[in-house]
């Protein structure tokens, strides 16, 4: 209750609003009292849905800032972040590509052998001659 308060409500056609500074401007209704809406609804989890989609699943802040237009969420940075992490989507799309780990070498490969050494000046020699 403390934080509606500090809103300064105004109940508006029965629907609870923030009141404030656009009292006397012209624009529309629900730009000037946003609706208050409560950080645990289902119905603020399908707001927020809407939004996140409309904007092309864009960050907190932005998709926080269309809802703002119409909508007043309590608390509405940490719930509309709560419920963007949830996103499978972008969850897909920002996830770690996985990285191929490198078998060690069999123990032929990395012991050397005599027999290529030896054999090596005799292949040189064998050239000139």
């Amino acid at each position: 209750m403390k934080s509606i308060q500090k809103l300064n409500p105004i109940v508006v056609k029965g629907i609870l609003g923030v009141g404030g500074h656009f009292d006397r401007s012209h624009m529309p209704l629900e730009s000037r009292y946003s609706v208050i809406l409560p950080s645990d609804s289902h119905i603020t989890n399908l707001v927020i849905d809407l939004y996140y989609e409309r904007e092309g699943h864009s960050g907190t802040l932005h998709v926080l800032s269309a809802i703002r237009e119409k909508f007043w969420i309590i608390k509405g940075h940490a719930t509309v972040r709560r419920r963007l992490s949830k996103c499978f989507t972008c969850r897909r799309w920002n996830s770690k590509v996985g990285e191929q780990v490198m078998a060690p070498l069999p123990k032929v490969r990395v012991t050397p052998s005599g027999m290529l050494l030896w054999k090596l000046p005799v292949i040189i020699l064998d050239q000139y001659w």
